[in-house]
Formats: C-alpha cells, sequence, structure tokens
C-alpha cells in the first residue's frame, strides 16, 4: 500500500496514477518529489525529525485528551440516567390522613343534625350539638377503626413499597457517588493532560491556528507517509492542509469528523484510527465501571480504566521529559 504523493489518496503497490488526481505516482517520482521536500526543512525553525517528533507527542495528548473528554460525558450519561425520584404516595406514607379525613367528615353532619334536632325539641343548642357530635364521632371512629383492621394487609403492603422504594432510591444514589468519584478521578487527568498539552504548545512549534485534535494528527500523518516534510512554505503542512480543506477533501470540524467517521476512513485514516481507538476504550472503561457498579464490586479492580490510567500516566511522563530536554 503507498500514497499519492500529491494528494495522499492511498493507492496500490502495482497503480501508477492516482485515481483521485491523475498524478503519475511511480515510486521513483515519488523518491525524487520526497528528496525534494526535505530540502525545503529551510522554511521552519526545526528539523524534519524535530517536528515529526513534535507532532507524535502532541497527537497522543490530543487522542488522550479526546479520549478522557468522551469518557467523562459517558459517565455523566450514566450518572444522569439514575438520578430520578421514585412515585411514593402520600398515603402510603402517611396513613394518618385516613383519620382525619373520617373525623372531618363525621363533625359536618355532627353539626347540621344538633342544629336540627335543638331547633326541634327547643332545647340547648350548643348541648345538643355536642351530643350529636359525640354520638357521630363515635360511630365514625367505630367504622374508622373497623376499616383499618381490614386495611392492616394493604398498609403493610404500601410500608414494604416505601421501604423497598426508599432502598432502591439509596442504591441509585450510591450508584451515582462512585460515579462521580471516577469523573472527578479522569477530570483530575484531563486537567493534567490540558495542562502538558498547554506546554508543548506554547514552544510555538506548530501555528496556534493548528493547535487541535484534528489538524495537529492530520499534519502528523503528511509527515509520516512522506507527504511533506515542513510546516511552512508552498509544499509545506500548512498550505496542504488549507488546500485540501478549500478542496473538501479533509474534514477539519471534529462534530462533523465524528458524524463522519467512515467517510474520512481513506482520507484522514490516521484520524480515524485515532477517534475510533479514543471511543472504543471509553466505552470499555464505562461499560465495566457499570458491570462493577450492578454487582457492588470494586471501582479498583476496573482493569481497563487502570490499563488505560497506567498509559496516560506513562505518556504524559515520557513526553513532559521530552519538552523539558528538548525545549529548555
Amino acid at each position: 500500500m503507498k500514497y499519492c504523493w500529491k494528494c495522499g489518496t492511498k493507492l496500490e503497490d502495482n497503480q501508477n496514477y492516482c485515481t483521485n488526481c491523475g498524478n503519475r505516482s511511480n515510486q521513483q517520482n515519488a523518491l525524487v518529489v520526497e528528496e525534494q521536500i526535505r530540502k525545503n526543512t529551510i522554511a521552519d525553525n526545526y528539523t524534519y525529525q524535530e517536528i515529526l517528533t513534535f507532532l507524535k507527542n502532541a497527537a497522543t495528548l490530543e487522542q488522550h485528551k479526546y479520549t478522557l473528554e468522551m469518557t467523562i460525558e459517558n459517565f455523566k450519561q450514566s450518572a444522569q440516567s439514575l438520578q430520578y425520584v421514585d412515585n411514593i404516595t402520600k398515603e402510603a406514607i402517611d396513613p394518618m390522613d385516613d383519620a382525619v379525613g373520617v373525623i372531618f367528615l363525621g363533625c359536618v353532619p355532627a353539626l347540621l343534625l344538633g342544629i336540627i334536632i335543638a331547633l326541634f325539641t327547643r332545647e340547648n343548642v350548643f348541648l345538643t350539638m355536642g351530643i350529636c357530635i359525640l354520638i357521630l364521632l363515635a360511630i365514625s371512629c367505630f367504622f374508622y377503626g373497623f376499616e383499618s383492621l381490614l386495611n392492616i394487609p394493604k398498609k403493610n403492603r404500601d410500608k414494604k413499597l416505601v421501604a423497598q422504594c426508599q432502598h432502591a432510591y439509596n442504591e441509585r444514589m450510591w450508584k451515582v457517588s462512585e460515579i462521580n468519584k471516577e469523573i472527578s478521578k479522569y477530570d483530575y487527568e484531563l486537567q493534567e493532560t490540558k495542562k502538558l498539552l498547554s506546554k508543548m504548545y506554547s514552544f510555538k512549534v506548530v501555528h496556534v491556528k493548528y493547535c487541535s485534535l484534528v489538524p495537529i494528527i492530520t499534519i502528523c500523518e503528511y509527515f509520516e507517509v512522506g507527504r511533506c516534510s515542513s510546516l511552512k512554505g508552498e509544499s509545506g503542512a500548512y498550505n496542504m492542509f488549507e488546500n485540501e480543506l478549500r478542496q473538501n477533501t479533509i474534514i477539519s470540524k471534529l462534530d462533523d469528523v465524528i458524524s463522519k467517521l467512515d467517510i474520512i476512513r481513506d482520507t484522514q485514516y490516521m484520524l480515524y484510527e485515532a477517534i475510533q481507538t479514543a471511543n472504543r476504550i471509553s466505552n470499555e472503561i464505562v461499560n465495566q465501571n457499570n458491570r462493577l457498579i450492578e454487582i457492588n464490586g470494586n471501582i479498583a479492580n476496573n482493569t481497563k480504566a487502570i490499563a488505560y490510567n497506567n498509559k496516560v500516566i506513562a505518556d504524559n511522563t515520557r513526553i513532559s521529559a521530552y519538552a523539558d530536554a528538548f525545549f529548555r
């Protein structure tokens, strides 16, 4: 497998002309052009190998940064799906509401009946009303007590339901707290990666316009496949990147890249691989973490997370040492 030196299209080994731009792509021509491009490094402040090393390290950090961001976002979605309140009725929680209702309904007809009896018998109105209220309250309490005895099984079921709902709610909140712990851990690693990226970019090896995931990995691919060996100049990576953007050969917006991964596979293969790998790692970490939570497992046993975190730490340490030594 080889690439067209002019547009970067993948070609079979036996193809002498590019299927995209028609340019002659034989091995001898490619070697001549590569040698001419390598002599153009005078347009940069750094050598070809220095720029390539810088681009590889920056691409690694950018991929870490994207992976961590996706992992945090997936964790937040998992936590959000657990945060809802059970519909526990007030009747099930506070059965005394029934007694209050019965007493109220018993007092109203008792007052009316007392007034009517007092008017017809010409007896003391308040005394008659009091007697009627006491009689009807006694009757109401009797029927309420009888009904309560019949409803004891139902109330027991209500109490059990409340207890189950409360237990389920507490369990979900525990899961959310465990997920939030993971979010805090990955957010710390994300901030550390951003600091290291900022330190790398502060050396201004690459123009600030191209200091992000898509341009860095795309330009790194230009260097790795031999399409160019300088950043500046007519045949440099900046000019090549801008030309391909105008021709819609490549995509620069990350959201568009994510939604059109299959489309960029041929033209931005390294970027395609980086995003695919990041998405896979992120999903594996979150899924394993959720499985451990479901079985009340120890989050510290999340092997996917441990393996990836160790890789981030190792890469960041290596790149930090590289930055301190090379750009000191």
